[in-house]
C-alpha cells in the first residue's frame, strides 16, 4: 500500500509539473507582451529597441516560417546586427567626447572635496563597467 501511495504521488507531482512546463510554453508569447510597468528613469533607448527586436522575434515565431524562410531571416537578421554594431562603433569616440565635456563641466562646478569624491566614484563606476563587459 505505500509503494502504491509513493507512485500516486510521484505520479502527481510530475503530472502538474508537465502541466505547469507545458501551459508556460503555450502563453509565453502572450505573457511576454504584457505592459510591465517601468519608471521613465529606468527605462532608455536601447530597451525599447530591444523590446521590438524581441517583439518582431515573436511575430517572426508566429509566422511558421518554412526551414528555407527561416535561413534566409536569420542571415538578415544577423547582417542587420553587424549593420548596427558597425554604426554604433563609429559613434562612440564622439559619444566619449560629449560625456567626457560634460564631465569635465561637472568637475567646474564642483568643491575641491566634491571634486575629489566624484573622482573616486567615478573611477569606481568605471572599473565596473570594464568589468560587467
Amino acid at each position: 500500500m505505500r509503494q502504491s501511495s509513493l507512485r500516486k504521488a510521484v505520479m502527481v507531482l510530475v503530472l502538474v509539473f508537465l502541466g505547469g512546463f507545458f501551459l508556460g510554453v503555450l502563453l509565453s508569447d502572450q505573457i511576454e507582451e504584457l505592459p510591465i510597468p517601468f519608471a521613465e528613469s529606468d527605462r532608455d533607448y536601447d530597451d525599447d529597441v530591444e523590446d521590438v527586436i524581441d517583439a518582431e522575434q515573436r511575430l517572426l515565431r508566429r509566422l511558421q516560417l518554412t526551414a528555407e524562410q527561416q535561413r534566409a531571416v536569420n542571415a538578415l537578421l544577423q547582417q542587420r546586427e553587424d549593420t548596427l554594431v558597425g554604426f554604433w562603433s563609429d559613434k562612440v569616440p564622439a559619444m566619449n567626447q560629449i560625456i567626457e565635456r560634460s564631465r569635465d563641466a561637472i568637475r567646474g562646478v564642483l568643491t575641491p572635496a566634491q571634486r575629489a569624491r566624484y573622482e573616486r566614484g567615478l573611477a569606481e563606476l568605471l572599473r565596473r563597467q570594464r568589468t560587467d563587459d
